[in-house]
């Protein structure tokens, strides 16, 4: 179990840490403890945290989340942004591959058994975005037959696509450096790993 693992290095370097009850939400229910983590530290700590301390407060960022939440659901903008949630997925699965890809090169073994599905899986999800994006919802938002919460809708949904096509670009970009270091065997071995020999 990953609980039974704190600060030990794993795959490519990352730690794992057992993140405190503050961080997740304090027993918060269901979706509202997932509000603290991606809305907490990136929105209410971060630009507003210094401003405003009550916004580093985790049940402040609980709510701004269930209120976010809530906006997309009243005004079913939500369905919009559904469609994208695959793509995200897809992404998250190409990051992973992209991983295994790496502790592979770095272990020396066939690395060719990840690395062409993370491509195929990046390629066809970064076309599926752009497709979605500048293909479906730009032109029908701008088509002049939708209005208010639909045109609103589309256009936060082609936002929300290239976002993540620039979050997928950012990636392509990182794990290529991170290949070109590990390929090339210029990444030095953990401290624990030259203690342990």
């Amino acid at each position: 179990m990953l609980r039974d693992l704190p600060n030990q290095r794993v795959a490519v370097g990352l730690r794992l840490e057992d993140p405190g009850p503050e961080e997740v939400g304090a027993g918060l229910p269901g979706l509202a403890r997932l509000g603290p983590d991606p809305i907490g530290p990136s929105f209410t700590a971060g630009p507003l945290g210094d401003a405003i301390s009550i916004a580093k407060n985790p049940h402040v960022a609980t709510i701004v989340a269930l209120v976010l939440t809530g906006i997309l659901i009243k005004t079913g903008t939500w369905q919009y942004i559904w469609v994208l949630f695959g793509g995200a997925n897809q992404l998250m699965a190409s990051l992973a591959l992209l991983l295994v890809t790496l502790f592979l090169v770095q272990a020396s073994k066939n690395y060719k058994v990840a690395i062409y599905p993370m491509f195929f899986m990046y390629v066809t999800t970064v076309c599926a975005l752009f497709y979605t994006a500048f293909f479906k919802l730009i032109p029908g938002a701008m088509s002049g037959q939708l209005s208010g919460a639909k045109m609103f809708g589309n256009l936060l949904a082609a936002a929300v696509a290239i976002v993540l096509i620039i979050c997928a670009l950012i990636l392509a970009y990182d794990g290529w450096k991170a290949f070109k270091k590990y390929k090339a065997g210029e990444v030095a071995a953990p401290a624990e790993a030259e203690k342990a020999t």
